[in-house]
């Protein structure tokens, strides 16, 4: 029996508990899908993990049509090199970082991304439910433009 209960294994039905029906309503088997990889997967890319945070941290703003007022678009399938944050200018200020860019790469110290997200205030990402720089997402963003080729 298939099934991915928490640690990996199938639920158990309880009494008086509906049998699990798998669904015809998915275009495919969940398990075939590609999965988000945690900051600190070691068996992940570099690009996998750093595009996985930017998923799942901005996507659901930053994405056509949706909360965001930028043209980026940070979601899991549109392609790095697609993202239309590679070397673009800042629309809604540069931090005041000379030759900023939304994302600089091979040069995080440029990239507006990564002052956004390591600020709190006017300008900070996420823009709500934060206190305190993501500190460990901050490195991994850091790490990953610095091996973006120029």
């Amino acid at each position: 029996r298939r099934g991915s209960g928490e640690g990996g294994r199938s639920p158990r039905n309880q009494p008086g508990q509906r049998r699990f029906q798998p669904t015809t309503l998915l275009p495919r088997d969940p398990a075939g899908l590609a999965r988000y990889a945690a900051a600190t997967e070691p068996t992940a890319t570099l690009e996998a993990r750093a595009r996985s945070y930017l998923a799942v941290n901005c996507a659901h703003c930053h994405v056509l049509n949706g909360g965001g007022n930028s043209v980026m678009d940070f979601q899991w399938q549109v392609p790095t090199e697609r993202m239309r944050a590679l070397g673009e200018v800042p629309q809604h200020g540069d931090f005041e970082v000379p030759g900023a860019r939304i994302i600089a790469p091979g040069d995080a110290g440029h990239s507006v991304l990564v002052a956004r997200v390591a600020s709190r205030g006017a300008g900070q990402m996420p823009p709500v439910g934060t206190r305190m720089p993501d500190a460990e997402g901050i490195r991994l963003l850091v790490e990953w433009i610095q091996s973006l080729s120029p």
